[in-house]
């Protein structure tokens, strides 16, 4: 299987980014070859509460500089999809490093995985106020990845699996504010459109890794709402 990603470290858009993300992983979109059939059209709707969790941290040992970024981002509630539908909990995982050695970069490492889980593995106060996700295994691929400077992509092969128990809990730390997004974007070959409505809360996060509390900068927040993704391929 081959997977064709771009990684975007900007919290202008970051909301954003976890709704492509997950309609991709959804909609089996990262699985697809860049030459879609003509007028192919596929979109996905989802209606629920949803967490999200980011990290990040780097550290130097030997003079050789380890950068993390950890995201999580979990869902609970109804999709509905081009080729069917989904009611219950779904939760995304996947971690990113990179390595330098002074200003030399020495290479990457990319893992991801989403998995199913039964109702009630995700938790949130009415208010949004708190959230919780109880002790939840997924499965990590990872990838190897090929960069083309010609079309500015990162083309990435599986190449291992392993399974990690992640948990979080979510403390709202800001007030409860509605918002409502909407854009479209196009890679040349395929026209995405998004648009997302709801309220939400800024959060404090403690996320752990197989039981152990991933540490670094971090930024989280809780939402209800609704979150449309369509992809048009000419």
């Amino acid at each position: 299987m081959s997977l064709v990603t771009t990684w975007v470290r900007s919290s202008l858009v970051l909301q954003i980014v976890v709704a492509i993300m997950i309609a991709a992983v959804s909609l089996g979109l990262a699985g697809r070859p860049a030459a879609a059939a003509p007028s192919e059209t596929t979109s996905y709707t989802s209606d629920g509460t949803s967490a999200y969790a980011s990290s990040y941290e780097c550290v130097t040992e030997r003079r050789v500089t380890t950068c993390t970024y950890t995201d999580l981002y979990v869902f609970d509630g109804r999709t509905r999809e081009s080729d069917g539908g989904f009611s219950g909990t779904r939760v995304c995982l996947s971690v990113y490093t990179e390595q330098y050695s002074g200003r030399r970069f020495l290479g990457s490492t990319q893992e991801s995985g989403c998995t199913v889980d039964a109702d009630g593995a995700f938790t949130a106060a009415n208010n949004l106020s708190s959230a919780t996700l109880s002790p939840t295994k997924i499965t990590l691929d990872q990838l190897e990845c090929t960069y083309d400077p010609a079309t500015d992509t990162e083309t990435c092969t599986v190449v291992s699996s392993r399974d990690t128990t992640v948990s979080a809990e979510f403390t709202a730390t800001g007030s409860l504010v509605k918002s409502s997004q909407r854009g479209t974007f196009s890679d040349g070959t395929c026209t995405f459109t998004y648009s997302s409505r709801g309220s939400g809360r800024e959060a404090s996060v403690v996320l752990t890794l197989d039981g152990q509390v991933v540490s670094g900068d971090t930024y989280a927040f809780i939402e209800d709402g609704r979150t449309t993704f369509k992809e048009t391929c000419r």
